[in-house]
């Protein structure tokens, strides 16, 4: 009897689909995370040397 054959091939094929479904998204989130704390980095950094600019200029 085949993989394809067996009644129960259903149930493993689904349980495959959502092991690497529920993966790809804790991946996905993991790389958009780090986009925003990158993005917000990059965002304090400006905050930052424009305050410092302002003491400066004071």
């Amino acid at each position: 009897m085949s993989l394809l054959e067996d009644k129960n091939a259903v149930y493993l094929f689904t349980a495959y689909g959502v092991f690497l479904g529920g993966l790809a998204v804790y991946l996905a989130s993991l790389w958009l995370r780090r986009r925003n704390l990158d993005r917000d980095e990059e965002l304090l950094r400006q905050i930052e040397e424009e305050e410092r600019e302002k003491r400066k200029q004071h």
